[in-house]
């Protein structure tokens, strides 16, 4: 039997060692199990985060961009209300200084005053140009004009003077412009500024 004995203990000593390497290789496997899904889990979590901060980056850059775009936006409607505000005060404008410039009786009073001008000026002949549609005015104006003692003042009807009248100086090689055309547009030049201002 003692032979029954030690084989008994040779045996719960295997089973002993077997249990003990199979819980020891146990251990070692849950542990490397652990450890490797912790790796995972930190990898994940970077990848994570890193994602989210993507995200966010991605977020704050369609942020800016829209706001831009909005501000654009805003920048291009005032853009657009202003030309075309202006365009239509320059219309009114160029409408309501051919009718003051087309009326006979202010147009003479407008070229007498021009002409005096210059003459004090020192200017010794000035050739005024009229529309040919204002001989009426022209010829009140020679008679006014010779009445007034005044020389070196030629008037003459051209067909491309619109409402108003233009003034050529030095020989022709000088003109100033009064036509509708001209007033209107110093008028807008001096407007635009202000326009702009109130439309900001």
């Amino acid at each position: 039997m003692s032979q029954d004995v030690h084989l008994q203990a040779l045996l719960d000593k295997i089973r002993t060692e077997g249990v003990e390497k199979a819980a020891a290789e146990a251990q070692a496997i849950t542990a490397a199990a652990e450890a490797r899904a912790r790796e995972i889990i930190a990898a994940a979590e970077q990848r994570a985060a890193a994602e989210r901060d993507r995200a966010e980056r991605d977020a704050k850059a369609f942020q800016q961009r829209a706001t831009d775009a909005v501000r654009q936006a805003a920048r291009d409607v005032v853009l657009s209300v202003e030309i075309s505000v202006a365009a239509y005060l320059r219309a009114l404008l160029l409408a309501q200084t051919t009718i003051t410039l087309s009326d006979p009786a202010r147009l003479a009073s407008l070229v007498e005053a021009a002409v005096a001008a210059y003459l004090a000026g020192g200017e010794q002949a000035l050739t005024v140009c009229l529309a040919e549609k204002a001989s009426a005015t022209a010829d009140a104006l020679r008679a006014a004009l010779v009445r007034q003692a005044v020389s070196g003042v030629t008037l003459v009807l051209d067909e491309n003077t619109g409402a108003g009248f233009r003034v050529h100086l030095d020989n022709g090689r000088v003109e100033h412009d009064f036509t509708a055309a001209a007033v209107t547009e110093a008028l807008a030049r001096h407007l635009r500024p202000q326009l702009a201002a109130l439309l900001k």
